[in-house]
């Protein structure tokens, strides 16, 4: 395994080599590009009809979201053109390679990558591609690895250097996540994704009013972004900013009306501010929600309970209490919470037993 001085070596190594391209290089680069497009038309028209047709239900395939259909129907184009010497090379390995990325075959996915890039290694693009897909399997050594060798073949996007900083919030090296992010929304300014990313990292290190102005780039160019809401609403909160705070938080969470899979964090954030605010009402059916969506975070659960405390509902937080602590059994502080409930509704050997509990977790007398 490299050491994490190895990996910024690469990284920089990455960095130099994309600064020293050329305007000679890109101008290259733009007619082998049109080059690539002319042989792609070639290569379609060289294909039998049958080909042409399984090629567009391919593409059609892809561009509907089909992506399992798509990597078959792009698996047979491609075996007919390597089994057949005579039919002209398309895109289709590529293709299907690209589609696989899309399904839950990950490993098949990186396998095809691997193998296009060794048939093709000057090929920029699988190599792009490939570093994408490691990024997502969390193996940022390699991902930066295939960054290094793409560079030296084409400049990156600004979408490859989004995954630079990616790999470096992996790496926990946060001061090069920064660099990347920075050049990344250089080189593309309208790019949502690389904003938030860039705010994120910021946030990390507390500079909660540069993320602020990030968020609001990234919004700018996707006004119902839920997750830029909100961590919007979670910098302005760090800032002692409630009010607009929640009002971020509200926005989140209309964002996220008709998503297909909604985050519960909009909720779980403004059920949690609501309740600093004894605002038990209002807060109980976000946290609610936020607990449908996302059945494993014991904090949620945790203020779920408060906040029935506050509407005196003791039995649905003595309930919503339990699923915390068998979430978290380990946190001592749950424990506590736990014992003041369980005294609350009577049940005295219950709570004796979990202040006993906290406090052997503690390492001393639980603050009763």
């Amino acid at each position: 395994m490299q050491s994490s001085k190895e990996v910024n070596g690469r990284g920089v190594l990455l960095l130099k080599e994309t600064a020293a391209a050329s305007a000679s290089l890109r101008c290259r680069l733009r007619c082998c590009n049109l080059f690539l497009f002319l042989l792609a038309c070639l290569s379609f028209c060289t294909m039998s009809e049958a080909q042409q047709n399984e090629y567009s239900k391919a593409q059609q395939a892809y561009a509907t979201g089909r992506f399992r259909e798509a990597a078959d129907l792009f698996g047979r184009v491609s075996e007919a053109e390597n089994t057949n010497p005579a039919i002209q090379q398309s895109d289709a390995e590529l293709m299907q390679a690209r589609s696989l990325m899309h399904t839950a075959e990950q490993a098949q996915a990186e396998a095809a990558l691997r193998h296009y890039a060794q048939r093709h290694p000057a090929s920029a693009t699988a190599l792009y591609l490939l570093a994408r897909l490691l990024q997502t399997q969390n193996k940022p050594r390699e991902s930066l690895a295939a960054l290094t060798d793409a560079a030296r073949l084409a400049p990156p996007a600004a979408e490859d250097l989004r995954i630079a900083s990616l790999d470096y919030v992996l790496l926990n090296d946060y001061g090069d996540a920064l660099q990347w992010s920075k050049r990344a929304v250089a080189s593309d300014p309208a790019n949502a994704e690389a904003w938030y990313d860039l705010a994120r990292v910021q946030m990390h290190d507390g500079r909660y009013e540069d993320a602020i102005q990030a968020l609001h780039r990234s919004l700018a160019v996707r006004p119902t972004s839920a997750k830029a809401l909100d961590n919007l609403g979670v910098c302005l909160e760090n800032q002692n900013r409630n009010d607009d705070a929640l009002a971020a938080y509200g926005d989140a969470v209309r964002a996220t009306v008709g998503a297909n899979r909604p985050s519960a964090l909009p909720f779980r954030d403004e059920g949690k501010l609501l309740v600093t605010r004894n605002a038990f009402a209002q807060a109980a059916p976000l946290l609610v929600r936020a607990t449908e969506l996302d059945a494993t975070d014991p904090s949620t659960f945790a203020t779920l309970a408060t906040a029935y405390l506050g509407l005196q509902q003791t039995a649905a937080a003595r309930t919503a209490m339990e699923r915390a602590v068998s979430l978290d059994p380990k946190n001592p502080r749950l424990h506590y919470q736990m014992a003041r409930i369980y005294r609350t509704v009577g049940e005295q050997a219950l709570a004796e037993r979990e202040f006993k509990q906290s406090a052997a977790m503690y390492g001393n007398t639980s603050a009763e």
